[in-house]
């Protein structure tokens, strides 16, 4: 039974099962999580049908760091998920957080918590979350930090495709579309379909740049409609051609919010337009702070976890229900909007049951397209530092 139906009452005869001394409330409850197969509950229950295995959609994350922790703490309160896999090499510390989370189940939906320290807890997933991965030492630079990641990925993502050949692969750890692109190529050699692996990409990126949009415009960000395209980093694109208020186009009004092309060499900077505009230069530093957002949660807690696993587990849940939303997540960009290299950018996308479904076509003003391009540029040179 789900740990929420039961009650326990000390003194009284009638408790389903007596708390012995020195017995904690949670391992009470942890009695609870062994399942009916381990006990002879005869005398407590009259069994009218055989249970039936497991059925529900099965969410696998691979690595229990903090972000890790955040995705599966959100996925579980929210109530997207019945099955939960944790996996980390720290084998330990995925128990650990395994019974951790169990402890809680009383006030959460009936969820079935798994841990583990290789790709077998994660068999048969309908989704796996990658959150593994190493974190950026002082004074490296980010080609060093994703060449040690690509080794890590290299040893670590092919049992998983294996354990869980229908699965969804989410990329989550950083530098995310330079291993968005890793992984594809890995399940691309292992015959998978494209579409089953993509990365969270711009998918924050965008839902920072709605909470600060809405926040100057003084309305819920479930009003306001922009995107962030590219990178997830440094040279991610604000899609200011396509932002829309309340079914009001911003550019449409302040068009002084659109992306000038840069001067000729050796031209002065031209004056543009809305510069003298206080609410047009107010909303032109939007997409400055969310590129620095990251930073200063970083310099303030050390990490940053928490919007990230509220993403992650959003795209879980478009997965699992099969919402088609539109999101922008990385995928293979070669070809949209004239990118020549093989990277994985962040596009407006249809995330469904089977991964990305369709990528939008985005019509973009000249110069988001040649940002764009940029983006795509500082990708492959990343990536060309692996060879290197």
């Amino acid at each position: 039974v789900s740990p929420a139906d039961w009650h326990l009452t000390v003194g009284q005869e009638s408790c389903p099962r007596r708390q012995p001394a020195g017995e904690t409330r949670n391992s009470t409850l942890r009695m609870a999580a062994v399942g009916t197969e381990a006990l002879d509950l005869s005398r407590l229950l009259t069994q009218v049908t055989s249970p039936i295995p497991h059925t529900s959609p099965k969410v696998s994350i691979v690595g229990t760091g903090s972000v890790g922790m955040a995705c599966a703490f959100a996925m579980i309160t929210q109530g997207h998920v019945s099955r939960v896999a944790l996996m980390d090499l720290n084998k330990a510390k995925a128990d650990g957080e395994a019974a951790d989370l169990r402890h809680g189940a009383a006030f959460v939906k009936p969820v079935t918590i798994e841990s583990g320290g290789d790709a077998a807890v994660t068999a048969g997933s309908d989704v796996i979350v990658l959150t593994a991965g190493a974190r950026q030492r002082v004074g490296e630079t980010r080609v060093e930090l994703v060449g040690r990641n690509a080794k890590i990925f290299a040893g670590m993502v092919p049992p998983l495709l294996e354990a869980s050949p229908d699965a969804v692969i989410i990329v989550v750890s950083n530098p995310c579309d330079a291993l968005t692109s890793i992984t594809a190529a890995i399940a691309r050699g292992m015959g998978w379909p494209e579409g089953r692996v993509f990365g969270s990409g711009t998918c924050l990126d965008s839902s920072r740049f709605r909470s600060l949009l809405s926040s100057k415009l003084g309305v819920a960000s479930s009003n306001v409609h922009a995107y962030i395209l590219g990178e997830h980093g440094d040279t991610s694109v604000p899609v200011w051609s396509q932002a829309f208020f309340g079914g009001l186009r911003l550019a449409d009004r302040l068009p002084g919010l659109l992306a000038s092309p840069p001067p000729p060499d050796g031209a002065a900077q031209a004056e543009r337009e809305g510069d003298d505009d206080p609410l047009v230069a107010s909303l032109r530093g939007i997409p400055e702070e969310v590129v620095q957002a990251a930073y200063s949660v970083i310099k303030a807690k050390g990490y940053t976890n928490w919007a990230i696993g509220l993403a992650a587990a959003r795209l879980c849940e478009a997965v699992l229900r099969n919402d088609r939303a539109i999101i922008p997540v990385s995928v293979p960009a070669k070809g949209h909007h004239g990118i020549v290299h093989e990277v994985c950018l962040s596009l407006p996308a249809v995330v469904g049951e089977r991964g990305v479904e369709a990528v939008v076509n985005m019509q973009l003003s000249p110069e988001e397209k040649r940002l764009l391009r940029v983006s795509a540029d500082a990708v492959h040179q990343m990536q060309l530092g692996l060879s290197e």
